[in-house]
């Protein structure tokens, strides 16, 4: 019975430990966060340039939700194959699928405090087309207070 009530109780602790050691390096405020992505496409063989498209949301961010979102079409068909922490940054690869395309991307943002900056760059393999479209995606924000 006692060994029983001594596992218990360690596993609260074996978790704290756990968290503590993923999360050991990244220096977050948690709360609400106002983010900035500026998104350039390249598309090979386009005879123009794809102007590049800027946008501002403002979204909850917290230990456990380290991620800003993606555009709700991405977020559909994406999943994050691969992450982990190194210091004050988040690394992730991703995958995406759907019946036109595959793409696989990277990324990483570094944390600071009240703000972070990074980048995301995903290659996608459309069917049909010979070369793949190169997005790239720069992210910063900053904390402006608490989430409601």
């Amino acid at each position: 019975m006692k060994r029983t009530s001594k596992s218990l109780f360690m596993i609260p602790i074996l978790f704290l430990l756990m968290s503590a050691i993923s999360y050991g390096g990244l220096d977050i405020k948690e709360g609400l966060w106002e983010v900035k992505n500026t998104v350039e496409m390249d598309i090979p063989g386009a005879t123009f340039k794809v102007p590049s498209r800027i946008f501002t949301y403002r979204e909850c961010l917290t230990r456990e939700k380290i991620f800003p979102r993606l555009e709700d079409n991405l977020e559909q068909v994406c999943k994050i194959v691969n992450q982990r922490i190194e210091g004050s940054k988040v690394v992730w690869e991703m995958e995406c699928k759907d019946r036109r395309s595959i793409a696989e991307g990277v990324g990483e943002i570094k944390y600071e405090g009240k703000r972070f900056e990074g980048n995301m760059t995903l290659v996608t393999h459309e069917n049909g087309m010979t070369a793949p479209t190169r997005i790239v995606r720069h992210m910063e924000g900053h904390w402006i207070g608490r989430c409601k």
